[in-house]
């Protein structure tokens, strides 16, 4: 079955939520009282019919009257669930969005988007500076993405330890001009900030994603080693007397 067969299977009534189910063996009564249990009420031919459509679909197996959820099953709920975050968040910060840009976000970036959902956007810019000073203050890890080192803000960090910050609004690889797409701030791994950029493709300093989520935070990371494999080199930052 191609991809289309399959959106057009889970888009059908109770689709998605018997194939949540099947993440553990279960017979089609098990489904049915489960169904029941959410204030669904169907025959037990219409739970089999539902289960026979999923299994010609690849989605789900049996064996010896048992259903469970196939890789593909299992693979297709996930991204269909992390499709529903990427709208969630979209919908939940559109009015923040219609003044930034994606655009040159790349891919692998994008496709962990909804992590956002994990984070809070605070859009003051001197709430965001109190937020970081206090982070900062007594970390001993840092790593920073910017377009430009904000010198006032260097002389306050650059007594900690292991500060790595990469700064520049644009530079070549292979002939080709990049820049940074996200503004980054990350502290001993327990928290993040995320800038996102202006339309006209400069980054908003002013606002910007934050969040003390584990999955938020590796993503974050997975962004900084992403711009270090695109060739971006390490400010020097001056020694601290």
């Amino acid at each position: 079955m191609n991809f289309e067969s399959i959106i057009k299977e889970l888009g059908r009534e109770n689709r998605l939520l018997i194939l949540e189910s099947l993440r553990e063996d279960k017979t089609p009564s098990e489904i049915k009282k489960e169904l029941k249990a959410l204030g669904i009420i169907k025959s037990y031919i219409t739970v089999s019919r539902y289960l026979d459509s999923l299994e010609n679909s690849g989605l789900i197996e049996r064996d010896k009257g048992i259903f469970r959820i196939t890789s593909t099953g299992n693979l297709t709920l996930t991204l269909m669930k992390r499709f529903n975050l990427y709208l969630k968040t979209l919908t939940r910060y559109k009015e923040f969005f219609s003044g930034h840009s994606l655009e040159e976000i790349s891919q692998p970036i994008i496709e962990d988007f909804y992590i956002l959902e994990k984070g809070k956007l605070i859009k003051d810019p001197f709430s965001l500076s109190l937020i970081i000073l206090k982070k900062v203050k007594k970390a001993s890890r840092v790593r920073i993405a910017v377009p430009e080192v904000d010198m006032e803000f260097l002389e306050y960090i650059k007594r900690v330890e292991d500060l790595v910050i990469f700064a520049g609004n644009s530079w070549e690889k292979n002939g080709k001009k990049l820049r940074i797409p996200l503004g980054l701030l990350i502290v001993d791994k327990n928290f993040a900030c995320v800038f996102f950029p202006h339309k006209d493709g400069s980054l908003d300093m002013t606002s910007a994603f934050i969040s003390s989520d584990i999955n938020f935070i590796e993503w974050a990371e997975r962004i900084f080693q992403s711009y270090q494999k695109e060739g971006l080199q390490p400010y020097k930052v001056p020694q601290a007397p």
